[in-house]
């Protein structure tokens, strides 16, 4: 069984170098997407964060 890595919001955060609120905005447009919750504070897996990372460096 494969072991899921998962981060919180602040964790995200500070990998991005990016505020609570920004990710929290990526997150509520569909650009990050959340695995779960850990009471108020969304997970993301490490999966879903190269996701984005590689979608945002696409150039059009």
């Amino acid at each position: 069984m494969e072991k899921i890595e998962l981060f919180t919001l602040d964790e995200v955060a500070s990998m991005l170098k990016k505020k609570r609120t920004t990710i929290y905005n990526y997150r509520k447009s569909g650009k990050l997407k959340a695995f779960g919750m850990s009471g108020k504070s969304p997970l993301f897996r490490f999966k879903d964060i190269e996701n984005f990372i590689t979608n945002s460096l696409k150039f059009n």
